[in-house]
């Protein structure tokens, strides 16, 4: 019991003990020996607003992660070199022990250090589901326009290149409103902003009635 104290002790003062200066030295170097001196020689400013980000683990889509960051720094006018030191900050688990195994003098901006990451994590993207997923879709008997849409477009978003003509046939045919089916047949939208605008007004008509039969039964009572 005494020795096993001793210990504690001794793990706390270490603990308390200031960072030693020649560790973060070396933590330094082992950094910068990853990019070529054309990355490494650069001082990052120190008052440099990092933007604040959820890290990440490996495990989830690599190219949406890099774009999120890359985003967050170019607004805040980071340099090619910036980006890169910064990058390994954002990264914990499998992701961290990815960058510390970089080859040294490896990288030399941050397109070469984007590339090596997307390629390493590509099977953490998402697996697309087939274009024709969409054509089972449909809209329940007691579900709403807002909540079918909402459930259309996630399963868009999973889609692999969707054909457009067949995201409107899809959405056609899946939907209840039948003043809707019958204006994408007249008067086709181009494309699928316009598809997905026209649905957004009929979510606002089906909402408004509602609301006007609510107001003319007040009105009627009043009477």
């Amino acid at each position: 019991m005494a020795d096993l104290q001793r210990q504690i002790r001794e793990l706390q003062q270490q603990m308390k003990a200031p960072c030693d200066p020649d560790l973060l030295a070396k933590w330094d170097s082992e950094i910068a020996s990853l990019f070529t001196s054309r990355i490494a020689n650069v001082i990052v400013a120190t008052n440099l607003d990092m933007p604040q980000l959820d890290l990440y683990d490996g495990s989830s889509d690599p190219l949406e992660f890099l774009r999120t960051y890359r985003r967050a720094m170019i607004i805040r006018n980071a340099s090619n070199a910036t980006m890169c030191k910064a990058f390994s900050a954002y990264l914990k688990k499998d992701a961290s022990n990815w960058f510390n195994r970089l080859r040294p003098n490896s990288i030399e901006s941050f397109h070469e250090l984007g590339k090596e990451f997307v390629a390493y994590f590509i099977n953490s993207r998402p697996r697309k589901k087939p274009a024709d997923a969409l054509l089972a879709l449909r809209q329940g008997k007691d579900e709403t326009l807002r909540k079918f849409i909402g459930r259309f477009r996630v399963e868009l978003h999973q889609i692999n290149e969707p054909d457009f003509d067949m995201v409107r046939a899809a959405l056609r045919h899946a939907i209840r409103d039948r003043d809707m089916k019958v204006a994408s047949n007249v008067n086709p939208p181009r494309d699928l902003q316009e598809l997905m605008a026209t649905a957004d007004r009929y979510i606002n008509n089906e909402e408004s009635f509602p609301m006007e039969r609510e107001l003319e039964n007040t009105r009627g009572t009043k009477k």
